[in-house]
């Protein structure tokens, strides 16, 4: 099964973990590879929920740091001068 996984052809190139043809498959062998694809969709599925979230949490911390920089940047002139 891991020849299969790591055997890759320019025409017959799959994302998830395939079973080759012409090769008599058990029910064993169905299920690990079900059983693969179905944790690497969780997986993906989870890492794109969790950059969802993060992005948006990130780029406000940014631009906060960002607006707290300007405005000291701009006021400590002001400061100095008194």
């Amino acid at each position: 099964m891991l020849s299969a996984v790591t055997h890759r052809s320019a025409a017959h190139w799959y994302p998830f973990v395939a079973l080759r043809d012409g090769v008599q498959h058990t029910v064993e062998d169905v299920k690990v590879a079900v059983l693969i694809n179905v944790c690497g969709s969780i997986g993906l599925a989870g890492a794109w929920l969790g950059l969802s979230i993060a992005l948006p949490i990130n780029l406000w911390q940014l631009m906060r740091s960002y607006r707290k920089r300007r405005l000291s940047t701009q006021q400590s002139p002001s400061l100095q001068a008194q």
